[in-house]
């Protein structure tokens, strides 16, 4: 192996440093160019002209219009049939669908990783809220609406409730 004499030792620095500070330079425009990058594109979102799918809440509404296009329709069936049934059947889609629009309402309401713990804290609060309204509106109707058909009241329930099994599938549909 060759011995490096003093003046090849200096050389080496010197190219060491000018590396060093090439390269120095290179990642601080490196890291200019990042920031104003993600600067311009914050204004475009701002702005709605830049679009963050994957950042989007997600479309959880479209279960509601689904339980309450649902309520209707089966509280209209039942109408048709006996008034004491159609309103069962409104108030027993009712009992779910107020529930279930104060849960979205208060959880979905925030996002972002910093809001993280507070998004936690919603869901506990709505799912509570939501345990204690459907219980009150259950109480409310076997305690003031008379005459009042059970099974109807139950099986809607049980029905426009049963649309939240297929919220992964309602929200993967694109409406354009």
């Amino acid at each position: 192996m060759p011995r490096l004499t003093a003046s090849h030792k200096k050389g080496y620095k010197n190219n060491g440093i000018k590396a060093y500070e090439k390269n120095k330079s290179s990642c601080a425009d490196l890291t200019n160019r990042i920031v104003s990058n993600f600067v311009q594109d914050r204004q475009r979102y701002e702005a709605g002209l830049m679009q963050y799918p994957h950042l989007q809440k997600p479309a959880i509404h479209r279960v509601i219009i689904v339980q309450s296009v649902m309520t209707v329709l089966l509280s209209a069936v039942f109408f048709l049939n006996n008034t004491t049934a159609g309103l069962s059947a409104l108030l027993g889609g009712l009992i779910c669908l107020i529930p279930n629009t104060y849960f979205v309402a208060r959880t979905f309401s925030r996002s972002g990783a910093r809001a993280a713990k507070i998004i936690v804290m919603d869901f506990y609060k709505g799912e509570a809220g939501k345990f204690l309204l459907t219980a009150c509106g259950f109480a409310l109707v076997f305690a003031l609406v008379k005459p009042l058909d059970y099974a109807v009241l139950l099986g809607v329930f049980v029905l426009v409730q049963a649309v939240n099994w297929f919220t992964p599938v309602l929200l993967k549909i694109r409406i354009s």
